[in-house]
C-alpha cells in the first residue's frame, strides 16, 4: 500500500456572492496578504446532550444551520469591496431586508458550502497607515449544503 500525496491550491477556492464571482482566479482574485482569505465557523452546535441525576442522556437536534463567515480581501480590491458594499448599501435600504445566495467551493477538491440566504452584517473596519490594509467583511448565512471535504 502506497501513500498518496495531494495538492491544495488556493486559486481552487471559487466564492460566489449573490451571483458575483469574488474569486478570479490566481493573482486576480484581491484577497488578504496574511493568514486565510475566507473563513466558515457554524454558529452553534448541531447537538447538544442533556444529562438526567441518574446519568441517563437525551440528545437533542439544534436544527442550526447557521454560519458566520469572515471573508479578508485587500484595501486594493476595488471591484469585491465595491460589490460588498453596495450589497450592504442595499440591504440597509430594503424595507424587509435582502439576502443572496453564497457559495464557497474547493474546485480542486470536495469542499462545499451553499446558502440561498446570507447577509453582510457591517461594513469592515477601514484601517489606513503605510501599506495597504486587509478589509474582514463579516456574513451570516443559513446553510443548506455544507460539507467539509478535502483534496
Amino acid at each position: 500500500m502506497g501513500f498518496k500525496q495531494t495538492v491544495y491550491k488556493s486559486s481552487q477556492i471559487r466564492i460566489n456572492a449573490g451571483g458575483f464571482m469574488i474569486s478570479r482566479g490566481a493573482g486576480a482574485s484581491g484577497y488578504a496578504v496574511d493568514g486565510p482569505f475566507c473563513k466558515i465557523t457554524p454558529s452553534g452546535p448541531s447537538f447538544t446532550t442533556r444529562r438526567g441525576v441518574d446519568g441517563t442522556e437525551a440528545s437533542n437536534d439544534t436544527n442550526n444551520h447557521g454560519a458566520d463567515l469572515s471573508i479578508f480581501l485587500m484595501g486594493t480590491n476595488s471591484p469585491s469591496n465595491g460589490f460588498m458594499s453596495g450589497m450592504l448599501l442595499a440591504q440597509e435600504q430594503s424595507a424587509n431586508g435582502l439576502f443572496f445566495t453564497l457559495a464557497v467551493e474547493d474546485l480542486n477538491g470536495t469542499s462545499l458550502f451553499h446558502s440561498d440566504s446570507a447577509q453582510i452584517m457591517g461594513r469592515p473596519e477601514q484601517p489606513y497607515g503605510a501599506e495597504v490594509a486587509d478589509y474582514e467583511w463579516k456574513l451570516h448565512a443559513i446553510w443548506d449544503i455544507w460539507i467539509v471535504g478535502g483534496n
